[in-house]
């Protein structure tokens, strides 16, 4: 964990207790840092995290009211991911 970014650990940080996107924690990341942060940059740091093993994605299926787990090849093909620490990882 020590060798993350500042701002891979933040966005890891906000995934710890519950599923974000994004879109969610942003804002929450700009005033953190004292700058913008864009959804995009956001999303390029759980991409990272989701191929290092330290976060799972998911996709939200509105019929079965439930979140499906993505494989980190499929990220790119998922239109609104959401994303969740992986617990295990907080033990290396």
């Amino acid at each position: 964990m020590e060798s993350l970014s500042k701002f891979d650990q933040l966005v890891f940080n906000a995934a710890y207790n519950d599923y974000e996107a994004p879109h969610t924690i942003s804002a929450d990341l700009s005033r953190i840092l004292g700058r913008t942060v864009e959804e995009q940059e956001t999303l390029a740091a759980f991409g990272r995290l989701t191929y290092l093993g330290l976060v799972q994605a998911f996709q939200f299926d509105a019929v079965a009211q439930q979140y499906r787990p993505v494989q980190p090849a499929m990220l790119s093909s998922v239109s609104d991911p959401w994303f969740l620490a992986v617990r295990s990882a907080l033990r290396s």
